[in-house]
This record gives structure tokens, C-alpha cells and sequence, in this order.
């Protein structure tokens, strides 16, 4: 079992009873009225990236407010941006220090002075826990799933606008509800940039334009994955064009990316010991990055490099790459989208069929096309 699937059942069975049990303290307990603001979004690299902007928002509109980020390893890194005064990260390492590392991450929250918790978790009752037990006078989050009797201020969720839409009707709380059309740079160092430029240089990448694809998408919702053979052939298909090509993903991803890399004719670079701010920085190098609803997705969008997402099993309504220059190719059956985060639904395959019928309706010469247009900056046609 993967660590998210272990959380998620963590979460449900463990979380709901303590929810329900906290809930009669909730006038006694969180008293604390101090200017610090916690937002909260502990996983979800792309959620991470999508809801930059809106902190930065609220940054510029309470600039007297020290903002705290409560974090894991996999997005701790985003969060480490401008916007952000500090950030809180929860060892969520799956083990029998877990109950012992949830304790800490509770304790030093409470040092904090926290007077206002922005809970951007759509599911999770774990971080309705951490909210409330933090003695935040202010919490607000989305209603539903039992974890909302732990806040103060209930947001209804709303399936049917962009990820940015409902992140933003959570800080509407506070009076800054903003239309989010780009998403915010991350940060990065100098010492990234030039580790990035260093493999350029070691890659021989210099001397022609690149494009990235990512044809991994973590541990989860494998269904949302291309025919690797399929990224192979429109990999070569760009490669012809004189494009260099850049295959990225962690080394959990390996047997994907080996797929696609061994079926490739034309030369291949791969980055995938890269940390996420290097990875940004070289992505500003692209020309177009080809992916799935996937963090590196909006990571992508994020560098302002032109982004084609790749989409079924999830819908573009709510995680289409946000800028101008970025696109999508979604095929609409009647049974998608099946990847609902809000409720906890991330299935690892097809509940339906053997492969995903939405994903292998995307043609390569349909990707092609597409990929193709947006090098050459033509105007948007039909998916």
C-alpha cells in the first residue's frame, strides 16, 4: 500500500471518530486571537502551485499578518516563496513515530501566536485535527466529510469551477476573493539556477530549442497516465522538428519513463535527480512541456512555460493549466471525470475498463497538432 492510501484510511478511521470527539471543546479549546495566519495544504504539489497566487493576495491586501505555511516534504518547497514568512512541516513518514511526529507538529503550532487558520485541505480531516488543536480562535475550511464541526467558519466546495475558484472562496472569508488567471512564480535560489544551467551544459542542451514531457504521475491515479508508447512516438515526432527533448519524473517513476525513453528513436535527455525549485528552473528553459494534471503540470504553468495538459480521468474544469499560453486536450466520457479529490477519490486504475477509455482516445497526431500550434504561437483550435 502506498503511503497516500495508508493517510487516506488513517484519515477515515481514526480522523472522523476524533473529529466527533473534539467536537463539544470547540468553544472551550481554540481561544487564540493572535495576528498569525496558518494556511494549510500538507499534499498536492499542484494544489501547492495553485494556490500561490491566492496567498499572495492575501499577503498584499494584510501585509501587517506574518503568514504560516503547514506543510509536508512534497510541498514544502512551493510554499517557500515571498508571500510566506515560515513554513511548518509535518514529517508525515508512514511508521510508529507517526502519532509521536502528529504530537510535535501540534505542539509547535501552538507556539505560533495563530489567530486565523485557512484549512485549503478538500478532504482530510487530519488537518482539521491540526487546526483546531492549535488553539486558532478563526478556522475556516470546506464543509462536509464530519471534519467541518472542528471549524468555525464553513466554505461550500465547488466542484465545478477551476481548483484557484474554490481555494479562493476560502481566504473570501477574510474579504480577499480574487480572479486567479496566472498562476505565481515559485522562488528560486541562485545556487538552483546554476545547477540547472549546469546540466544544460552537461546535456549539450544549448544548442537547440527544448521541449519537456513527463509521463510519469506519482504514486497515485496511475489511470491518468498516456500509452507510454504513445509519449515515444510524439516525442520523436517533436524531435523531428529539431527540438531537443527533455524526459522528466522521480525515480518512483522509472518504469514509466524508461518505457518511453527505451521506445524513442530520436535523442533524449533525462532530468530525474533534479529537486523541484532546479526542476523549475530548467522548465524556464522549455520551449512547451507536455504532461498530465500532475503537480509538474502546474509547476510548468507556474515558470510561464507554454504547458499542454494531457486530461481525462480528471476534468480541465478544475485542473486545466491556468495562462494564456497553456492548453489541454481532454476527451469527455461519461464516466469521467473519476479522480474527485474533494471526496477522497484518487483511484489508481480505470474503475471501469482495463486502460483508461479517456486517455486512449488522445491520438498522437491529435497531440501533435496540438503541440505544434502552440510552437508556433497559432491561435487556439478545437481539442
Amino acid at each position: 500500500m502506498d503511503k497516500m492510501a495508508f493517510v487516506k484510511l488513517l484519515d477515515k478511521y481514526i480522523g472522523i471518530p476524533i473529529c466527533y470527539l473534539l467536537w463539544p471543546l470547540t468553544k472551550i479549546m481554540a481561544r487564540n486571537k493572535g495576528k498569525n495566519i496558518l494556511i494549510v495544504k500538507m499534499w498536492g504539489m499542484g494544489d501547492a502551485v495553485i494556490i500561490l497566487p491566492v496567498v499572495n493576495f492575501l499577503k498584499k491586501r494584510m501585509p501587517d499578518r506574518k503568514i504560516i505555511a503547514l506543510a509536508t516534504r512534497e510541498t514544502a518547497d512551493v510554499f517557500k516563496h515571498e508571500a510566506i514568512d515560515e513554513v511548518v512541516i509535518f514529517n508525515d513518514k508512514v511508521g510508529p513515530s507517526l502519532p509521536l511526529d502528529s504530537l510535535k507538529t501540534i505542539h509547535e503550532l501552538s507556539k505560533k501566536n495563530i489567530g486565523t487558520i485557512l484549512d485549503f485541505e478538500q478532504f482530510t480531516r487530519i488537518s482539521a485535527i491540526f487546526s483546531f488543536l492549535s488553539g486558532a480562535a478563526m478556522r475556516v475550511g470546506y464543509k462536509g466529510l464530519g471534519k467541518d464541526r472542528l471549524y468555525t467558519h464553513r466554505v461550500p466546495f465547488n466542484s465545478d469551477v477551476h481548483a484557484s475558484e474554490s481555494f479562493s472562496d476560502i481566504t473570501g472569508i477574510l474579504g480577499v476573493k480574487e480572479k486567479i488567471t496566472e498562476l505565481e512564480r515559485l522562488t528560486i535560489s541562485r545556487e538552483d539556477r546554476a545547477i540547472a544551467a549546469k546540466f544544460i551544459r552537461e546535456n549539450n542542451l544549448g544548442k537547440k530549442k527544448v521541449i519537456g514531457i513527463h509521463p510519469g504521475s506519482g504514486p497515485t491515479a496511475i489511470s491518468r497516465r498516456w500509452d507510454p508508447d504513445k509519449f515515444s512516438r510524439l516525442a520523436d515526432m517533436l524531435a523531428k522538428l529539431g527540438y531537443s527533448i527533455v524526459i522528466s519524473g522521480t525515480k518512483s517513476e522509472s518504469e514509466v519513463i524508461g518505457a518511453v525513453s527505451n521506445h524513442m528513436k530520436e535523442r533524449k535527455v533525462l532530468a530525474t535527480s533534479l529537486t523541484i525549485k532546479q526542476f523549475c528552473a530548467l522548465i524556464e528553459n522549455f520551449e512547451l512541456f507536455v504532461s498530465y494534471d500532475t503537480g509538474p503540470m502546474h509547476l510548468a504553468a507556474a515558470m510561464g512555460t507554454p504547458t499542454l495538459g494531457l486530461m481525462g480521468v480528471n476534468t480541465p474544469t478544475r485542473y486545466a493549466p491556468l495562462g494564456k499560453k497553456n492548453r489541454y486536450i481532454y476527451k469527455n466520457f461519461p464516466c469521467s471525470p473519476c479522480v474527485n479529490v474533494h471526496r477522497g477519490i484518487v483511484p489508481m486504475v480505470c474503475p471501469l475498463y482495463e486502460n483508461a477509455k479517456c486517455m486512449e482516445a488522445i491520438s498522437v497526431i491529435n497531440a501533435f497538432t496540438v503541440a505544434k500550434e502552440m510552437l508556433q504561437n497559432k491561435p487556439n483550435s478545437s481539442n
